[in-house]
Order: C-alpha cells, then structure tokens, then sequence
C-alpha cells in the first residue's frame, strides 16, 4: 500500500505541512521533550549523588566510586539539606545606656552652634549660621 511519488511533489507536501498551525505547534512541543529530557532536573540530580553515595553506580571500566567521591557526593546532599550549616541560636536582652544628645547631635551642635538636634536639622538654612 506504498504510494509513489516525485521527490518534487515529497518537497511539495513537506512544505505544506510546515505552514499548517497544527503542525507547527506539535513539532515544538517535540523540540521541547526532547530538550526536557536532555537537562537533568533536580531531583534527578539528587538521585545520582544518593547513588554514588551509595557506591551503586560504576564506571566505564565497572569500577565503583572511590571512597572520596561518595564522601563529596554525600557532602553534596548533607548540604543541599541543610544540614552542614552552621545555626547559633542567640538569646538575650540589649539595652541602650547612652544619655544625653546623640553622637549626630553633638557633631551638628560643633558645626552650627545652633542648639538644634538631628530632628530639626532638616529645616536648617546653611547659608544663615556662621
């Protein structure tokens, strides 16, 4: 039930099904699994690092990884999980002892001598305090 045909007319018919909106749409969502297959996600990452961890997965020559590679691999998953962090709980109380004008305060008074604070500064015309 084979149908003969002219390599023209082939060029022909393939060209038309390349303008066809259907056709267009089903070829990239092909592009597209084939490019999803092609990127490992994260959990297929995890899974390989949990293999080699496990010495489950060999070389070309079938030899297991070495002990330092299930060691960085296992590394690799304790820190994806947080679990090499380093957490300090801190607990306590501060308290602010300072009395009197503050350190801005004092630095405005030594520049301007015009008694004002921080607060008021904002309304200070420059050009008037000598």
């Amino acid at each position: 039930a084979g149908y003969k045909t002219t390599e023209g007319a082939a060029k022909s018919s393939a060209s038309r099904l390349l303008t066809n909106a259907n056709v267009i749409i089903y070829l990239k969502e092909l592009a597209q699994k084939v490019e999803d297959e092609a990127i490992a996600d994260g959990t297929e990452v995890l899974k390989f690092f949990t293999k080699v961890m496990r010495g489950q997965v060999a070389d070309q020559y079938s030899n297991k990884p070495a002990i330092a590679d299930r060691v960085k691999a296992g590394e690799r998953l304790a820190k994806y999980h947080g679990m090499l962090d380093e957490k300090v709980n801190v607990s306590g109380e501060v308290s602010h002892t300072h009395k009197g004008p503050s350190v801005a305060d004092e630095l405005i008074e030594n520049m301007f001598g015009t008694g004002k604070t921080t607060k008021e500064v904002g309304s200070l015309d420059t050009d008037k305090v000598s």
